[in-house]
């Protein structure tokens, strides 16, 4: 009877330990934004064991080289934000992260080489992706399969950026591959100049003072309707196209 009473014992208090492991691991619905400008507050961030967040994510730091310990999150209610962290490589951590409510923002992390770490986003849902001022990303295949419910797409003076992997997002995320009809800029990216900000940069540009998307030309003469005095079109002017 003793040794039957130790041993419910001994099994009571494993399950109660158990118990208490696996709470103390679960998940949570974390409420509001959090905001990360320092390694104490990504330390919070990551006790906290966020399963989503329901407001923005914004992660904002100088000092912090990866993100490990993020591998929880599944969802962000508003805009996540990852700008200023200089030291970050890749963004490893939120590889779990499904679906962004809002805005994507990605802007002056300068180590930044790939966005590996958000592959698994399903859907943005928000008016503006916006990529810019990381010096050295050089690729953007790991968003290449998310949806994207918006209206603009930027993509801005990324160095080592070439404009055929921008136009190779912008290709799988419109139609028939994906569901973006919204507009889109690609300016100074891969060391090319694209003063008017409409896109073609300007050794393409047959207006590359004017935006003018559609690079219209009327008489073939290599000069754009929006910029050529004489368009050939009726003399028309700069009414031969809708500016941006």
């Amino acid at each position: 009877m003793k040794i039957n009473i130790r041993y419910s014992i001994i099994v009571f208090l494993l399950v109660l330990f158990s118990f208490a492991v696996s709470t103390a691991n679960a998940s949570v619905d974390c409420i509001g934004d959090r905001e990360i400008f320092n390694e104490t507050d990504f330390q919070n961030l990551v006790a906290e064991n966020c399963r989503t967040i329901s407001g923005a994510l914004i992660i904002n730091s100088p000092t912090l080289t990866n993100l490990d310990g993020l591998e929880s999150l599944n969802l962000v209610g508003d805009s996540l934000e990852i700008v200023n962290c200089s030291l970050l490589n890749d963004l490893t951590g939120l590889q779990n992260l499904n679906d962004v409510y809002y805005d994507l923002l990605i802007s002056n992390n300068d180590s930044l080489t790939s966005l590996e770490g958000l592959n698994n986003i399903e859907e943005i849902t928000g008016d503006w992706v916006w990529i810019a001022d990381n010096d050295n990303l050089a690729s953007l295949d790991a968003l290449y399969d998310t949806a994207v419910i918006g209206n603009y797409l930027g993509i801005y003076r990324n160095n080592m950026l070439s404009l055929d992997e921008a136009y190779a997002l912008l290709t799988n995320w419109s139609p028939p591959n994906g569901i973006f009809n919204g507009h889109y800029w690609f300016v100074g990216n891969g060391g090319s100049l694209d003063t008017d900000n409409d896109g073609i940069v300007d050794s393409e540009d047959n207006c590359k003072y004017n935006c003018n998307t559609q690079q219209l030309d009327a008489d073939n003469d290599g000069t754009g309707d929006v910029c050529d005095a004489t368009p050939g079109c009726g003399g028309c002017g700069s009414s031969c196209e809708t500016e941006c």
